[in-house]
């Protein structure tokens, strides 16, 4: 009987660079020749291996924009494309000479060692690159060890990465398509809606039109009555002077 538990150990040890380097390399060439981008790259990657070998990523990239390892099908125009925005090697070396030196500083320069504040400082500037383009560490855990992934070759790791994009491409496509099914679902027409109100509300009692009618009838009265009243009569008579009291005869 196999044992899983010794198998679920080896893939959650570190992955060492000089092992995952030819699966890398064999990924970014089947990534290239599919037309796709460094951060697909990445994320196979990331699933297959965890997500401890994004640092890992982060450094072969840096080798394959310096020239020291050779890509299939990398031109001029597709390396633009890929490291365009990216840090070149040198920036990357700044960046984890900066944070060397800080970590030390913090500490005031007593204990620890340099090997240990570069290896510290190499593993947050590659994390904080990785965040930079979205691939932000989500706990995944590695689907197989690194030495399996450097053992399964080019070609079965260039039908690893056209499975994986196959299977992303389906998914985007069902995306849509099961929002339009709820919305097909929910059905928005004015008519049902209508139709469904007049079924769960009462209708009108018989005595409603009645009373609606009365209304109308005396609505006409009370205006001609109000046409009539004294602002009427005020409009068609003429203002009089007052008359001067008589004065009675003298005797």
């Amino acid at each position: 009987m196999k044992d899983d538990s010794g198998s679920k150990q080896d893939k959650d040890q570190p992955v060492s660079y000089e092992s995952v380097r030819p699966f890398l390399k064999a990924s970014l060439e089947q990534i290239i020749s599919a037309g796709r981008g460094v951060r697909d790259m990445a994320e196979f990657s990331a699933e297959r291996l965890g997500d401890k070998a994004l640092p890992l990523v982060n450094r072969f990239l840096a080798e394959v924009r310096s020239g020291q390892v050779k890509i299939k099908g990398l031109t001029d125009s597709v390396h633009q494309s890929l490291f365009d925005g990216r840090p070149s090697p040198e920036e990357r070396e700044r960046l984890i000479r900066e944070a060397a030196y800080l970590r030390a500083e913090q500490r005031g320069f007593v204990g620890g060692s340099p090997e240990e504040d570069w290896v510290e400082a190499e593993r947050e500037i590659d994390e904080r690159l990785a965040a930079q383009e979205g691939l932000i560490a989500r706990g995944r855990h590695a689907i197989e060890s690194g030495a399996v992934a450097a053992e399964s070759g080019a070609e079965a790791t260039y039908g690893l990465v056209r499975q994986w994009l196959a299977g992303r491409e389906q998914r985007t496509e069902e995306a849509p398509r099961r929002l339009d099914d709820k919305s097909k679902s929910s059905p928005e027409d004015p008519k049902d809606s209508t139709a469904a109100g007049s079924a769960s509300e009462p209708g009108p009692t018989t005595e409603e039109p009645a009373a609606r009618t009365r209304t109308r009838r005396a609505a006409p009265r009370a205006k001609k009555e109000g046409q009539t009243g004294a602002p009427a009569k005020a409009a068609g008579t003429r203002a009089r002077k007052p008359r001067s009291p008589k004065t009675p005869p003298t005797p």
